[in-house]
């Protein structure tokens, strides 16, 4: 069974008003210079920004950018052990009793941790807040809330996390170091998904989440939802959810809620294959990912059946209407 030990914090008399920022660095050397400078010009000034380099490719790049700063900032270095990894030595290294992590390549608005400290003084014991971001960059939901596309809706409980009716993103989160220490930190094992498998273990462990609608986050996407990019989501969401289902204090609740969840990745898993396989003209591949879908949709259903009235033209129809679609999304 797959199980996180619990990391003794350095200091555990830490002030609970006090914000430590952690800002793992690796590839995103041009946009560190943004994110850095949104937590350093918050109304709420956090007692430190901690910047971790995870054996970033070009260090002398990343020391020239940040050398304007040097001041204001603690720089670490650490061998590349991906996200979580860098974010977990923050952690180790900070001195504040609250934690608030901010990728590279996103942005805060001035009120982010001033909101998020008023917020969690405010809600009786509460452990985790996050808010809502607008989303930037070249993805097709460059524009839109975070919470249109992924809701947050109703308690944060376990259940709401595994069945995603709840969606935290890492750059909107302000979190007491404390909870952090007492479920172990990232799981460094995890290359993809952490955050999420972190979520889910805070809420196991009982820790309460709350959060707002407002937006204060600038979060970065430079996905174009590519066969490719979306297959690989779907595994990140499976790794994290096969890896946590194999604990055995799961309540019949959350049991019931991870398998349904489970079962519709596989789904999904299986849709995006099929239409990687039709991007490809693979009209066999593409029947054989849709015909082992548990549960059809209407869409799914209707390709299946033009691939086997047309199999030569249905391909041709679905690159069509793919390209058609980006192009809309990317000009609306």
């Amino acid at each position: 069974m797959p199980r996180v030990e619990r990391t003794p914090a350095p200091n555990l008399r830490r002030d609970p008003n006090l914000v430590s920022v952690i800002i793992p660095v690796y590839g995103e050397i041009e946009s560190a210079r943004t994110a850095l400078t949104s937590a350093l010009d918050q109304t709420y000034r956090p007692i430190e920004v901690i910047i971790v380099n995870d054996g970033c490719p070009n260090s002398v790049e990343l020391e020239a950018t940040i050398a304007p700063f040097r001041s204001a900032i603690r720089y670490v270095i650490q061998p590349h052990g991906g996200a979580g990894a860098a974010r977990n030595s923050g952690i180790i290294q900070s001195t504040g009793g609250l934690i608030a992590f901010l990728d590279a390549d996103d942005r805060w608005r001035p009120d982010f941790l001033a909101e998020g400290v008023a917020s969690l003084n405010r809600i009786p014991r509460c452990d985790l807040v996050y808010c809502d971001a607008l989303i930037t960059g070249s993805s097709p939901r460059a524009g839109r809330r975070f919470m249109e596309t992924s809701p947050s809706k109703g308690p944060v409980t376990l259940e709401a996390l595994l069945l995603q009716r709840c969606n935290v993103i890492t750059s909107c989160v302000l979190v007491r170091a404390s909870a952090l220490f007492e479920v172990g930190l990232f799981d460094v094992a995890l290359r993809r998904g952490q955050d999420y498998d972190l979520w889910l273990r805070m809420a196991e462990h009982g820790c309460r989440f709350a959060y707002d609608r407002t937006v204060r986050v600038e979060r970065t996407e430079r996905s174009w939802g590519s066969p490719e990019e979306s297959i690989a989501d779907v595994e990140r969401l499976l790794s994290v959810l096969t890896r946590f289902e194999k604990r055995t204090n799961l309540t019949p609740e959350a049991a019931a809620a991870i398998r349904t969840r489970i079962e519709w990745a596989g789904d999904r898993l299986l849709l995006e294959h099929a239409k990687r396989a039709l991007e490809l003209h693979d009209v066999r591949g593409a029947r054989q990912q849709l015909v082992g879908i548990r549960r059809k949709s209407v869409k799914a259903r209707a390709v299946l059946a033009a691939l086997l009235l047309a199999p030569s033209l249905t391909p041709v129809l679905y690159r069509f209407w793919r390209h058609r679609y980006q192009r809309r999304r990317t000009t609306a």
